[in-house]
């Protein structure tokens, strides 16, 4: 059966009770008024189905909300679990830099003070070589003086 179908029979269905009712209520000899208590009855019905109708749409919102938090509380527990790696990486980062920066100022140092030792020292030797190499030619020109002054003639 389609739902056109369905919906016709449905209204033929309502159809036969509005006239039932509007019997059984005329048929009633106390009722005084059998269309007011008639329209009073479908007004209720009507009000009824439109609460109903009030609270399915309630009813869906309702889960249509519940599955979007579904859906934004995953959304924010892999963006928290990205959040956490990130977190991690940037700690292991920053203690290797540490530790980096400590072994650099540690080489540093250590340069610092092999120059420092090594200036002192090649300023000894330097200071040693000129006094050998200044007395070296000294003596030479000791001894070459009278061949030089030869000569030249004097």
């Amino acid at each position: 059966m389609s739902n056109l179908e369905k919906h016709d029979a449905t209204r033929g269905n309502k159809r036969v009770s509005r006239i039932l009712l509007k019997i059984v209520l005329r048929s009633i000899p106390l009722v005084p008024a059998p269309d007011l208590f008639y329209e009073l009855i479908s007004e209720l019905k009507s009000s009824k189905n439109t609460i109903d109708g009030k609270i399915e749409e309630a009813n869906e919102s309702l889960k249509q909300t519940s599955m979007l938090i579904n859906e934004i509380e995953q959304i924010l527990t892999e963006r928290s679990k990205k959040l956490a790696v990130l977190r991690e990486e940037v700690e292991k980062y920053s203690q290797l830099a540490e530790v980096e920066e400590l072994q650099a100022r540690a080489i540093v140092k250590q340069l610092e003070q092999a120059v420092s030792r090594g200036q002192a020292r090649e300023r000894w030797v330097s200071f040693i070589i000129n006094l050998i190499a200044g007395t070296i030619l000294f003596i030479f020109g000791i001894f070459a003086s009278p061949f030089l002054t030869k000569l030249i003639g004097g």
